[in-house]
């Protein structure tokens, strides 16, 4: 179990807060807070409740705030009482514990105790899929290092080259003139580019679909991720179904080209309005538009391709009129 430590903002709960422990719940945590005992009880002693929380919980998640940190320097209310139990705690199980922030990593919302220790900015960790919290939750190595080789390597002593005559100068290098030619990319290498971009385009519509809904009462977009390399989004209005999109990785039948597609028939990979492949622009690869109904761009990066499939596919359908 996850136990998420914040402080209310005038009595009430933070919105941003409760997502956040929505969030980690819809991605497999089970993650809870106070707000949730709250729910579960009708005359619930918090004290109790934030001791029996923090003793049982994997892991605790602090969410600094400068409210936060207020309370907790003047042992105020129940994230006062929190904080006396974290300090004391602290020493013996510090693995346990997460500091989190919103609001970067300034000391305006650092209590006394916890300054000088990591804390994951969660507005810059979003850009990366959530990586370093995931990594942190779940225990795991964001770098893997190699074990210390047996036998150390030593350098050896360097030789002094005979005086030699000035080489000639390098005029190329100094106009950054490249003459070695760049070998094309092979098909390998393509369709590894193109299955990493599909789960970053996936992830990206996800959370757009996320915060459209948050803005928008009236609409609802619920995505289902039917195997790993297709997912259907289901667009609805007022809870009536009104359009539906798949997108999927994979290739055409009877070619060998591999692409990222986009269609309305659920179900079938046959049908297509977009047709997403690989561009290698001098040995880099590009997201190139190979067939595109709904789109006035041939390629792009992630977000501009993003963008395409959205106002192609999505923001038609996403209209009260």
């Amino acid at each position: 179990m996850i136990f998420v430590s914040h402080a209310w903002q005038s009595g009430k709960p933070d919105p941003i807060v409760l997502q956040f422990v929505d969030f980690l719940r819809k991605n497999g945590y089970q993650a809870e807070c106070d707000v949730l005992y709250q729910q579960q009880k009708t005359a619930i002693h918090f004290t109790e409740m934030m001791a029996d929380a923090l003793r049982k919980a994997e892991k605790t998640i602090i969410v600094l705030s400068e409210n936060y940190k207020t309370r907790a320097d003047n042992y105020q209310g129940g994230v006062g009482t929190e904080y006396r139990y974290i300090i004391d705690d602290f020493s013996n199980n510090e693995n346990r514990y997460i500091l989190v922030s919103f609001d970067g990593r300034s000391q305006k919302v650092v209590p006394d105790f916890l300054k000088g220790r990591d804390i994951v900015d969660l507005s810059e960790d979003s850009k990366n899929e959530y990586s370093e919290l995931f990594s942190k939750l779940t225990g795991t190595l964001k770098y893997e290092f190699s074990p210390v080789a047996e036998v150390r390597t030593t350098p050896s002593p360097q030789k002094i080259d005979e005086l030699q005559a000035p080489e000639k100068e390098n005029l190329a290098g100094r106009l950054g003139l490249d003459f070695t030619e760049k070998q094309p990319l092979s098909d390998l290498e393509k369709k590894k580019f193109l299955r990493k971009s599909f789960t970053s385009i996936v992830s990206l519509l996800k959370r757009i679909s996320d915060e459209f809904c948050t803005n928008n009462q009236y609409f609802q977009i619920e995505y289902e991720e039917i195997d790993a390399v297709t997912v259907v989004f289901e667009l609805y209005k007022n809870a009536k179904k009104v359009h539906a999109v798949q997108i999927w990785f994979g290739n055409l039948m009877g070619s060998r080209e591999n692409g990222i597609f986009v269609g309305n028939s659920i179900g079938s990979k046959n049908s297509f309005s977009q047709m997403i492949g690989c561009k290698d622009n001098g040995g880099n690869p590009l997201l190139d538009f190979s067939f595109a109904m709904f789109c006035d761009k041939n390629n792009g990066t992630i977000e501009e391709v993003v963008k395409q499939i959205w106002e192609g596919n999505f923001k038609l359908y996403l209209r009260l009129e």
